[in-house]
């Protein structure tokens, strides 16, 4: 651009749709498209899943070194990469076929590591 121009269209702005704009934004995009809700808990402390995922999960402390994280997706391959790279003890709550998921994904790894030797 070499010369900033005035639009010719106007508009009336209007007030925003709520208070908190995140949470409006959030919510709007869980009751939209998502398929999946995956609830893990995650032996780690929420302030560490939190710094490495918090834009894309919830994140509720059960316990200074235990939370619940809430994943919703359209699939399971994010929620799949995130419990493969936390790096800590992770429980599946729900759904089921998450839990499946994760066991056909660690017996693929573990075949891979073995066949590494």
């Amino acid at each position: 651009m070499s010369r900033p121009a005035l639009a010719r269209n106007t508009f009336e702005p209007r007030p925003p749709p709520a208070r908190n704009l995140y949470d409006h934004v959030r919510f709007n995009m869980r009751e939209r498209h998502v398929r999946q809700r995956i609830v893990l808990e995650v032996d780690a402390p929420g302030a560490l899943v939190r710094d490495r995922y918090g834009t894309w999960v919830e994140v509720d402390d059960l316990a200074d070194d235990r939370c619940r994280v809430t994943i919703d997706a359209d699939s399971f391959q994010w929620p799949t990469h995130i419990v493969a790279n936390l790096d800590a003890p992770v429980t599946v709550i729900s759904p089921p076929a998450f839990s499946q998921q994760v066991r056909s994904v660690a017996r693929h790894l573990h075949a891979a590591a073995r066949a590494g030797r």
